[in-house]
């Protein structure tokens, strides 16, 4: 299996202009959606534009070729899958591939894999992408919707694993020759990928740092890979509200895949919220959910850290007191770790707090709009806006009066943007 180089877009898509070229030397095929076969429906196959015909022919489980956000693309489920020419040889020490994804969820999949399983699989188990030396995983990079280029590239000497051109960690696979490969599954059909595929380039070596800088630019400015505005970098912190629990294509409807949108220069941001979370468990997973994400942010200017919690916590029953302190440790906490900023957010209304819990909602609000300078560089008052108050409003909210539907969360976005992140 080749050493793989793994480029991820995970949200909206948010192309720009005057893009550069991409790097060329040693590129054996360039999958991109002029190529896909039809332009919708059911694919049949998908054209190399490298010049060497190198053509995905053989779809033993056809993906949908599809428009989202106004990008075309190949959507996975279901086991769908290609298969590499193998006119392409999967040697594991000279190959890099790159692929620019939308990953809707976060169940375990493999994108790419060898014919015969046995080198360097690439495989997500929930948050992180983990790579595999056959059945050893050899390192792990941090998974979410924002979108990113993150690879894999080899040489006879080591495995630099790369997330938006900065090196992660140092590994060796083992070296191996394998013509053909799978694109969707780990041979034969287990662990299927569930997501969209927009474009793949397959080079048959280790891309030089130049080479490697040019193809992240490439696709930042074509598909927003990693974003477009290089001075900000965000992790998004939170509960179900900032998954955006309920809603279709998460990926797009969250609320800060719609914030994003709303900037002509898209920043960077991480997801890292988790449906059902309490600040207590976030606290208890701050140093390796959040902090380390300062280490693969280093080439941005201002790095943000961004909480929106709290409502699982009402929801449990803890005391306003408990759920202040712990806002005030978290984000204390990330200034001490070395966010340059944090950005505060109010508890939203939800149909299941009793009276008792509907007070210490209120008394968290009220503590945040006279005290959030204290403790944050920024915030947002979501719970204020007349839209947003009302959780039986079925404009804004779904029909469990908890969760904001896809409207709700572009106020939400809306709010953010307008407060300044």
């Amino acid at each position: 299996m080749p050493a793989l180089g793994l480029g991820i877009s995970f949200s909206s898509f948010a192309g720009g202009s005057s893009a550069p070229a991409l790097p060329t030397t040693n590129l054996v095929a360039r999958y991109e959606p002029s190529g896909m076969v039809p332009s919708s429906g059911t694919m049949t196959g998908w054209n190399d534009s490298s010049g060497l015909a190198n053509h995905i022919t053989s779809i033993p489980s056809a993906p949908t070729v599809r428009t989202l956000a106004g990008r075309q693309l190949a959507d996975f489920s279901s086991g769908n899958r290609l298969t590499v020419p193998t006119s392409i040889s999967f040697n594991a020490q000279s190959l890099s591939v790159y692929a620019v994804i939308r990953k809707p969820n976060l169940t375990s999949q493999i994108l790419i894999s060898p014919g015969n399983g046995t080198v360097a699989n690439l495989a997500w188990t929930n948050a992180p992408i983990d790579i595999y030396d056959g059945a050893s995983k050899v390192s792990s990079i941090y998974n979410g919707f924002e979108r990113h280029l993150v690879g894999m590239r080899n040489n006879s000497t080591n495995t630099r694993i790369i997330r938006n051109g900065e090196i992660q960690t140092l590994t060796v696979c083992g070296a191996a020759t394998q013509t053909g490969g799978l694109i969707g599954v780990y041979p034969p059909s287990s662990l299927p990928f569930i997501g969209h595929i927009e474009a793949m380039f397959i080079y048959s070596d280790a891309l030089s740092d130049a080479d490697l800088t040019s193809l992240r630019t490439y696709t930042q400015y074509t598909y927003g890979v990693g974003g477009t505005d290089l001075s900000r970098a965000y992790i998004m912190e939170g509960d179900s509200i900032t998954v955006g629990f309920g809603v279709s294509d998460q990926s797009v409807n969250c609320w800060p895949a719609q914030w994003e949108k709303l900037h002509t220069n898209p920043p960077k941001w991480h997801h890292r919220a988790v449906t059902g979370e309490t600040l207590a468990t976030m606290l208890t997973q701050a140093a390796t959910q959040v902090d380390a994400v300062l280490s693969q942010s280093a080439q941005f200017t201002t790095k943000i850290a961004v909480l929106l919690a709290g409502s699982n916590d009402v929801s449990a029953g803890r005391t306003s007191a408990d759920i202040i302190t712990d806002l005030q440790t978290w984000h204390n906490g990330r200034h001490t770790a070395g966010f340059d900023e944090t950005v505060a957010f109010t508890v939203l209304p939800s149909t299941s707090f009793d009276a008792t819990k509907e007070t210490q909602r209120a008394a968290v609000n009220t503590w945040l709009r006279s005290n959030w300078a204290t403790i944050a560089d920024t915030f947002v008052d979501i719970a204020a806006d007349s839209r947003l108050d009302d959780a039986t409003d079925s404009t804004y909210y779904q029909a469990d009066g908890v969760h904001p539907n896809s409207t709700g969360l572009g106020v939400v976005a809306e709010l953010a943007y307008a407060a300044g992140i």
